[in-house]
């Protein structure tokens, strides 16, 4: 038959989505059922029928962390909570001096250190919080207010007596941390001048220890950090401020350090479960 002029052959045409092949207007079946089985394998593939981003279950994250004691209170309500929030989250804590968890993480025996050393800085270094320094006395003292020179005073050992600071008789008991405690050497650097802290003050391991022996004393005073709970003692205002005060005169810092290599989950966990800490007054 001659082609007429003007005319175009109709060619095969496809449609995946009726799963026929047409040519002309003659139906071939097998090729329509060959291409239902492509349209089939093309719609059930890998990725088709799957959510643009799929949940992704937690990864376990387990965190060694150095920290000095004065810390240890505040790390036990932050990463308990977090751990509760987060059940492949895990955490230990390896207590001691910001000296030995410096070496510990450089040792590899712990993957992040929390100090109380200022002036640390750099990449893999940061402060993590700053809280006061509290003076606490036995509930029994009549001494609320005590300006900081007294204070430095009694805490040196150049007050013995409490009559000298305005207090009713009866002699000073000193309590002290260990010289190399964040908390002696801030005082010491603060409020003293870099003058020893009383020579006979019984000496605290822990923070926890010395709140101890302060409320079984009526003629106690010490020093803590104020990140430890306080039970049977209560804080001293100075100068007229309490502890939760911008005014108050004497804080300390707590910086997190870490190794480059940490990774960066653990990092990010570690960071955000600091920074959401709360730090509200134990005082």
């Amino acid at each position: 038959m001659a082609r007429q002029p003007g005319s175009r052959r109709r060619g095969p045409t496809r449609s995946l989505l009726l799963g026929e092949l047409h040519h002309g207007y003659r139906k071939a079946p097998a090729a329509a059922a060959l291409l239902g089985t492509l349209v089939l394998v093309v719609s059930c593939g890998p990725g088709a029928l799957l959510p643009a981003t799929l949940p992704t279950a937690e990864q376990p994250l387990h965190l060694r962390i150095a920290a000095v004691p004065g810390a240890g209170p505040l790390l036990e309500a932050c990463f308990s909570a977090h751990q509760a929030a987060h059940p492949t989250f895990s955490w230990e804590w390896i207590p001691q001096s910001s000296e030995r968890a410096l070496q510990s993480l450089h040792d590899g025996r712990a993957q992040v250190a929390l100090v109380d050393l200022s002036l640390l800085y750099g990449p893999t270094t940061t402060l993590a919080f700053r809280v006061p320094l509290l003076v606490i006395v036995h509930p029994d003292n009549r001494l609320s207010d005590v300006p900081a020179p007294a204070v430095a005073a009694l805490l040196s050992g150049r007050a013995e007596e409490w009559a000298q600071v305005g207090g009713d008789p009866g002699p000073v008991h000193v309590y002290l941390p260990p010289d190399h405690a964040g908390e002696a050497r801030a005082f010491v650097a603060q409020a003293l001048g870099n003058r020893a802290l009383a020579g006979d003050g019984m000496v605290c391991m822990t923070p926890e220890s010395l709140v101890a022996q302060v409320a079984d004393d009526r003629y106690g005073i010490g020093l803590v950090p104020g990140t430890v709970a306080l039970s049977g003692v209560r804080a001293l205002r100075v100068n007229g401020c309490l502890p939760s005060e911008p005014c108050y005169p004497w804080w300390i810092e707590y910086w997190l350090v870490w190794d480059a290599s940490l990774p960066e989950p653990l990092l990010r966990a570690t960071r955000s479960t600091l920074a959401s800490c709360p730090l509200a007054p134990r005082y």
